[in-house]
């Protein structure tokens, strides 16, 4: 990587000028979402957290007047992550899945994708005020709290009466194993996070294979 670097997945903006060709030429003055690509495992010409910066017209995406850039710039990586995370959830024909740290941005976009597909959701977090959250603006009836004192009881008499087939998990650590202790046989875990900045551990090897 080479410093100064600027980070930064996607963004938007309002293009201020472009190259050649039709597609650019139509963008120019508009107000557009966009992403970020990235060569050698860096981002060309640069991140999107920036006042300024340049990307692709194969990235830009057109914004509504009524979608402010605070949403536009967050169009791209978590909307399309959740899509394709729920509709694996389909293909597996997942009745209950687990979502650790279901409070988080991304969280809520797969609760409200499973709810649209009929798909309970045993919510994870780590703070009575998402927990509270949950429970009133998004309607969650199983909420778990792994912050309170004896939650792994409550979270395993969950699992005994709901018997979640999938885990969405995104925290990784000993997180990971202990979410597969509370799921049955031939069920699946998906990782797609790292938020405790530490590798899937915590995984009992013999239950692992035997569960299937």
């Amino acid at each position: 990587m080479d410093y100064p670097y600027t980070p930064g997945w996607e963004g938007s903006g309002t293009v201020e000028e472009v190259g050649p060709g039709l597609l650019a030429q139509y963008f120019k003055g508009k107000r557009v979402a966009f992403n970020k690509q990235m060569e050698l495992g860096t981002f060309k010409f640069g991140g999107a957290m920036a006042d300024y910066c340049v990307t692709d017209v194969r990235g830009c995406v057109p914004l509504n007047d009524d979608i402010t850039f605070e949403q536009g710039a967050t169009l791209f990586v978590n909307p399309l992550t959740a899509l394709a995370m729920v509709d694996r959830l389909k293909e597996l024909r997942c009745k209950t899945v687990i979502v650790t740290a279901a409070a988080s941005q991304i969280g809520r976009m797969i609760l409200n994708l499973c709810a649209q597909n009929n798909i309970r959701a045993i919510c994870l977090v780590r703070r009575e005020e998402q927990a509270q959250f949950l429970r009133d603006a998004l309607k969650q009836k199983y909420v778990v709290n792994t912050g309170e004192k004896g939650y792994q009881k409550q979270l395993g008499m969950l699992c005994l009466k709901m018997r979640p087939e999938c885990c969405l998990e995104c925290v990784a650590g000993d997180t990971t194993g202990e979410m597969l202790n509370f799921m049955g046989f031939g069920s699946t875990l998906i990782l797609y996070g790292l938020l405790s900045d530490k590798p899937a551990g915590g995984i009992n090897t013999i239950g692992f294979l035997g569960k299937g």
